[in-house]
């Protein structure tokens, strides 16, 4: 509310409503740095960055291409926590064996970024 006096001395008085909205985010969030920190005979930690914050989940398969939905071929490991700067590990896996696996991270406003699909070998024992 805004109050003034005018020149003959009357009192007036302005209401003025502004709604202010924040533009629908549509924008999925950009995975970068996807990084192997390290890879052992029996485990493997990926870590990973977004540019807003998300959650991180990791899939991995023996078999390719890796299949998000596949609950019998595709392990999935994730981390609901709204972060910049993402860590998963995948653990007890076979010595000597190549897994292939996806990256994906979800914003507050439910947009998906998904990485390609990559593989490694864990070391051997």
């Amino acid at each position: 509310v805004f109050t003034a006096k005018n020149e003959a001395g009357l009192t007036v008085e302005s209401k003025t409503t502004v709604e202010v909205t924040q533009p629908e985010d549509d924008t999925a969030p950009v995975l970068s740095a996807i990084t192997a920190a390290s890879i052992e005979s029996d485990q493997i930690t990926l870590t990973w960055t977004t540019d807003e914050d998300a959650d991180s989940a990791l899939y991995y398969s023996t078999t390719s291409p890796v299949v998000i939905d596949d609950d019998e071929n595709t392990t999935a490991v994730t981390d609901l926590d709204l972060v910049t700067s993402h860590s998963l590990s995948a653990t007890d896996l076979t010595a000597s064996t190549t897994y292939h696996f996806l990256i994906q991270s979800k914003d507050s406003s439910g947009n998906v970024g998904t990485s390609s699909q990559f593989s490694f070998t864990t070391s051997g024992l």
